[in-house]
């Protein structure tokens, strides 16, 4: 038998019980779909089916794959988006950078007077995209009057959770923005701040050594350049240079390094050891230290 010929079969058939399995069975599901949706976007084999649930399985498969001409083609035949899955098509087009998918829900959702869902995850979705570094979606939920300073309910996290890590429970999206290193996300975010904005005072971790995380000398430039102060301890007694240099992030610790020292400010004496208990690649780190 060809390869994928059960595929085929059970399609050329209108095997639906069999494509069912073929459709929901995980090794066959990306091999199903892209054969069941060229058959379906056919507009006779549409009407052959007559299969309700089969259209909502396909639905929810395209939604999976982002597969927009699929999704468009299905809600104009009256397949609506199933209960609940807004979040699972909203959450894939962030993930996977699909600006058009994303795009057409939100006019779909319009249209159907129906409200995208505010959260993702842990995440508000603004702070989502954010944190994916899609400044084009992030564009677009701003202009849908989603607030880009409002604060994330760290009421759903606990805070073992909190405490476990801190690195995924940020409050606000320009965070996640700096966290994950998304410049042109962080500069535009950065100009919604309101002029009295706590944002780079606050002692729970401090936003250069979230910037320090992600190494982008971009943010930390233009933190410094915004007369941040770029050497300020958190509550945990962590300064932006010590996990830069935990971290590897070599050009990140040396463009800290250099601020000290133009600033006169007092070097932390613990950078090797922390460098050195890294499981990072520190040597660029380690030999500008004994330099």
């Amino acid at each position: 038998m060809k390869k994928n010929q059960d595929i085929i079969n059970a399609i050329e058939q209108q095997d639906l019980i069999e494509f069912h399995r073929l459709l929901t069975e995980s090794a066959k599901r990306r091999l199903a779909h892209d054969y069941f949706s060229e058959y379906m976007l056919n507009e006779d084999s549409f009407y052959k089916l007559r299969d309700e649930k089969l259209y909502e399985l396909f639905m929810k498969i395209s939604i999976f794959y982002n597969d927009i001409e699929a999704i468009k083609y299905l809600t104009e035949k009256g397949v609506i988006i199933p209960e609940h899955q807004d979040e699972n098509l909203l959450s894939c087009a962030i993930r996977f950078n699909c600006y058009e998918t994303f795009r057409f829900v939100v006019e779909y959702f319009k249209k159907n007077s129906w409200k995208l869902t505010p959260k993702i995850d842990f995440y508000n979705i603004l702070q989502y995209a954010a944190r994916h570094g899609q400044k084009n979606i992030v564009e677009i939920l701003i202009k849908e009057g989603f607030d880009p300073n409002e604060p994330n309910d760290a009421s759903e996290i606990s805070y073992n959770l909190k405490d476990f890590c801190w690195n995924e429970c940020f409050d606000y999206a320009i965070e996640d923005a700096a966290f994950k290193g998304h410049f042109d996300v962080f500069e535009l975010l950065y100009e919604y701040l309101p002029p009295k904005s706590n944002i780079f005072s606050k002692k729970e971790y401090t936003f250069p050594r979230i910037a320090a995380f992600s190494g982008n000398i971009d943010i930390l430039n233009f933190l410094i350049d915004h007369d941040i102060d770029v050497h300020e301890q958190d509550n945990s007694g962590i300064y932006p240079i010590n996990q830069a240099a935990y971290e590897g992030h070599f050009d990140a610790f040396k463009l800290l390094f250099e601020y000290l020292k133009d600033n006169s400010k007092e070097i932390p004496q613990n950078l090797a050891h922390i460098a050195a208990k890294s499981k990072k690649n520190n040597a660029a780190i380690l030999n500008y230290l004994t330099e």
